[in-house]
């Protein structure tokens, strides 16, 4: 019985994956499947090309991201108050609030204008530098008190870490979703991948007089092209993690999954 190349195919990369089924589809297609009896078998492949698909569409909304943007916005909401409040002293009458609006103003106007649209990283430095400077100048904090801000910037900073916080649960809630998805679809592809290549090895011991040995021979090209590719990734990172004083061996190929 001709026998074909099988290994892993869940180790590969997404891209690497998409492109390796898709080849294994087309090189069946160029050998008559009708004729060597494996058009149903190559069809329950073709019928699965929209998992395949899947592993490049973007995920859903990350359920975090509510709450993300709904901390975003609150401060925001604040630094647009600090404006507005330090605004209407610095052009009133009080002359204790108008000395320390015009402290405060160029202080905020150089930090914390246009803030809203920053992006998050932007704003996030932003506000870091705010706090510094703030908590370092005993003026800043004498005039943000005297304008009434105290609550104000102390809520801004807690909001802060609101934010901060639900940006990282929201990046790593994103990784894992986006890896048990990837995962959880490559494994069931892998397993039609091998039985489609079992069956071609079945059906082709069932059909002595038909000539198998074309497709099976560029099947197992295509597979061990992939299968050189790990090798090389894997030795290239075994070279990278070895000291520079350390002398390695030869690598072994990669096992072969054999479900026969």
């Amino acid at each position: 019985m001709n026998e074909i190349l099988l290994f892993q195919f869940t180790r590969l990369r997404k891209s690497e994956f998409r492109s390796t089924y898709g080849e294994l589809i087309s090189i069946a297609e160029k050998h008559d499947p009708e004729a060597l009896h494996i058009e149903a078998a190559l069809s329950r492949m073709k019928d699965a090309l929209r998992e395949v698909e899947k592993l490049e569409i973007p995920e859903r909304k990350n359920p975090m991201t509510l709450a993300l943007n709904d901390a975003r916005d609150k401060r925001n909401k604040l630094v647009m108050y600090m404006f507005a409040q330090t605004r209407t002293h610095l052009n009133g009458t009080n002359e204790a609030m108008k000395a320390a609006a015009e402290v405060f103003m160029p202080f905020i106007k150089r930090i914390l204008d246009d803030f809203k649209r920053m992006d998050y990283s932007t704003q996030d430095t932003h506000e870091n530098l705010f706090f510094i400077e703030l908590d370092a100048t005993v003026a800043l904090r004498n005039a943000a008190g005297t304008l009434g801000l105290g609550s104000t910037i102390e809520d801004m900073r807690q909001i802060g870490e609101t934010v901060r916080e639900s940006y990282e649960l929201k990046r790593v809630i994103t990784s894992e979703c986006r890896k048990m998805k990837t995962d959880e679809i490559k494994k069931q592809l892998s397993a039609l991948m091998i039985d489609f290549l079992t069956y071609i090895e079945l059906v082709s011991a069932d059909y002595p007089a038909l000539n198998y040995t074309p497709l099976i021979n560029e099947l197992n090209v295509a597979i061990q092209a992939q299968r050189l590719k790990l090798l090389n990734r894997g030795k290239n990172r075994r070279q990278t993690e070895q000291p520079e004083n350390v002398v390695t061996g030869n690598a072994s190929a990669p096992t072969a999954v054999n479900n026969n």
